[in-house]
């Protein structure tokens, strides 16, 4: 019995490694060669070092559609990122191009309500060429169809605040482009990035028109015309960096309670940045002086007024090249940070008469109990002004018995609000 069962375990074992291969070295090396890493490539690069990560759903899908969906195109699992637990959703394009199986969708799902029952963010990699068409017939249609992908994003971002980032990092087409869409903050890598309903090629087929795909919806065109990416990253590593900024800065606190106040007593290091950015900061306000003018018509740069203002003269502006009359970013004032975008403001060079100061909000903010802290207004370039609802109640159906958010038991109407989220 005892050999029996360490065979079993041997093949397990096995099979495993076969399916964390994804669609074979040879895709892997296609992959690199476009400048992209895997899928889990990615993940290995987002997580703390050393830190484990559970993965779900691994063996799904690996005895259907003779072997040819392994992990049925997507890696899901639980990782961690700066010390906090997050849910990481990542497309494995060395697998038909990381397409939608029916299968896919069942994984993303069950991290999408791992993410909302234990009220902690959720990463999404996207490098998907959207439904598999061959099998599109068992991924849109019934309850539990693609469609309830979005219907979670809604309920994450409106809801329950649940941390939604998204990184494009290779080709997001058709559905797949509204799981970004409808988070919190988007990120696009240069180069390697597109997000569309049709590429290239059927914009040809279509109206004759020959267009490139950065053009077309890559990461310049998202970050400086449309303005549906807040980031374009230089490559992966880059990218991947950059969540790790923004998962960093998520407020913190204990479960079910409110988070600590102004974010910056949860480590040693941040109480020492905040004591010598008082000291710093009564040093650079004095530059105000010197470089406010003394006619309130005449122009000045916003941003040196902003580098006297935030600690370390440090603003991570997103969406620099859109709607150049407002700054938009995250920032510290006396070690401070604000959980959502302290500072935008308009430059006055492209005001003459006046300056105009404005706040944009580009993380989800904790219920209105729990604020501590924050500056929101709405203006052109402001990619989420949308969490205005009361805490005492929330709009959607109830939660059934199971813990699921699935109409089962309830209709659409005004329900008690849920318990004090726990994810910050």
């Amino acid at each position: 019995m005892t050999s029996r069962l360490r065979a079993l375990s041997a093949q397990v074992r096995e099979l495993e490694a076969t399916l964390r291969a994804g669609g074979g070295a040879d895709k892997i090396a296609r992959q690199h060669k476009q400048g992209k890493l895997t899928a889990r490539e990615r993940i290995a690069l987002l997580c703390d070092t050393g830190a484990p990560f559970v993965e779900i759903g691994l063996l799904v899908a690996y005895d259907d559609y003779e072997g040819q969906a392994p992990g049925a195109g997507v890696v899901t699992g639980i990782g961690i990122v700066h010390g906090r637990e997050v849910v990481i959703i990542a497309n494995d394009a060395t697998v038909k191009a990381g397409s939608w199986w029916p299968e896919t969708i069942k994984k993303m799902l069950r991290a999408q309500e791992i993410a909302m029952r234990c009220r902690i963010p959720i990463i999404y990699l996207v490098d998907s060429a959207g439904v598999n068409l061959p099998y599109q017939g068992g991924v849109f249609p019934g309850q539990y169809g693609a469609a309830r992908l979005f219907h979670y994003n809604s309920i994450m971002r409106r809801y329950l605040r649940v941390p939604q980032i998204a990184a494009v990092m290779g080709p997001c087409i058709a559905g797949g482009a509204y799981l970004p869409a409808l988070s919190d903050v988007i990120l696009m890598v240069k180069g390697t990035s597109f997000m569309g309903l049709g590429g290239p090629n059927l914009v040809k087929g279509a109206t004759g028109q020959t267009i490139d795909g950065e053009t077309l919806g890559g990461a310049t065109a998202h970050t400086e015309v449309s303005g549906v990416a807040h980031y374009a990253l230089d490559d992966d590593a880059a990218c991947l960096a950059k969540i790790r900024e923004l998962v960093e800065r998520l407020p913190r606190g204990g479960a079910g309670g409110p988070p600590q106040q102004h974010d910056v007593t949860a480590s040693a290091a941040d109480r020492h940045h905040s004591v010598a950015a008082r000291t710093e900061s009564a040093a650079q306000g004095h530059a105000l002086y010197d470089l406010l003018p003394a006619d309130h018509r005449m122009s000045y740069d916003m941003h040196t007024v902003l580098r006297a203002i935030l600690d370390d003269g440090e603003l991570d502006e997103f969406q620099p090249n859109l709607a150049k009359e407002m700054i938009c970013g995250d920032g510290r004032i006396e070690g401070i940070r604000s959980r959502s975008s302290p500072t935008s403001a308009a430059s006055s060079r492209d005001a003459p008469a006046r300056s105009r100061a404005s706040a944009a909000s580009s993380m989800p903010r904790a219920p209105r109990r729990w604020r501590t802290s924050s500056i929101a207004a709405i203006g052109k370039g402001s990619p989420s002004s949308s969490f205005r609802t009361s805490p005492a109640s929330w709009w959607g159906p109830r939660p059934n018995t199971r813990g699921s958010f699935g109409p089962a038991r309830g209709s659409w109407k005004r329900w008690p609000a849920p318990a004090s989220p726990s994810w910050c």
